[in-house]
């Protein structure tokens, strides 16, 4: 009978050892799902605000990265490319950096495959997966 127990606590204690650790996986898959999203812009070096292009000129533009807490700007121009007839924003587009920040302080990608565009190279592009 005596042995009969010990089996008996033996089996408890390692079906609640593995639903413990089931619990305590799922909580860290949650918690880093729950910081995914912060950890995707940390990473891409995402904006923090947005303002329309045609809202600031030049010598604002100056101000703005003037400011001590600005670490980039990055303007962008959107380009649609595609055959015609076109619906932009649908058939296809290019995002153009106006700005030297874009893509090294400003939209990092994540390169999967391949390499970054060079800056200077007129010729190359980065294309989204």
């Amino acid at each position: 009978m005596w042995r009969r127990q010990l089996v008996g606590f033996v089996s408890l204690g390692i079906i609640g050892g593995l639903g413990m650790g089931f619990a305590m996986t799922a909580a860290e898959g949650s918690r880093r799902a729950d910081s995914a999203f912060d950890r995707l812009r940390e990473a891409t070096l995402a904006p923090d605000a947005y303002f329309s292009g045609d809202s600031f000129d030049e010598t604002e533009v100056g101000k703005l990265a003037a400011v001590e807490e600005v670490a980039g700007i990055g303007r962008l121009s959107y380009a649609a490319v595609a055959p015609v007839p076109l619906i932009p924003f649908v058939n296809a587009g290019a995002f153009v950096g106006l700005d030297a920040d874009v893509l090294s302080r400003v939209y990092r990608p994540l390169v999967i495959s391949g390499r970054l565009a060079r800056p200077e190279a007129t010729d190359e592009v980065v294309i989204n997966e």
